[in-house]
């Protein structure tokens, strides 16, 4: 994750998630964060984040979350493909504002 790892990432039900204001970028993690492999999407916004060993979607990593993402409606169908996991989903459907967060 990124620069500002000195702060815990919230625990949102099976979620871990953590926004760096400083770079706005929106890390979540299914359960504890750990290392894996960054596969960006065609856009270049969202980074699906895989278990280098299982390939299993193990989180998202979302750059431009409060400039781009928020703001603007995304066709994330795509994503349903790439086995994101049910929680990630509805987590990023709802594009919640980084003071829940």
């Amino acid at each position: 994750m990124g620069a500002n790892m000195a702060v815990k990432p919230k625990a949102i039900g099976k979620l871990r998630v953590l926004y760096d204001p400083e770079n706005d970028i929106l890390y979540i993690s299914l359960g504890e964060p750990r290392s894996a492999l960054s596969l960006p999407d065609d856009e270049g916004l969202l980074l699906v984040r895989v278990d280098p060993q299982t390939r299993e979607v193990i989180g998202l990593t979302i750059l431009d979350y409060e400039q781009q993402f928020r703001r603007f409606p995304a066709n994330l169908t795509w994503l349903k493909d790439k086995s994101v996991p049910t929680e990630i989903l509805s987590f990023i459907q709802n594009r919640p504002a980084v003071s829940s967060v």
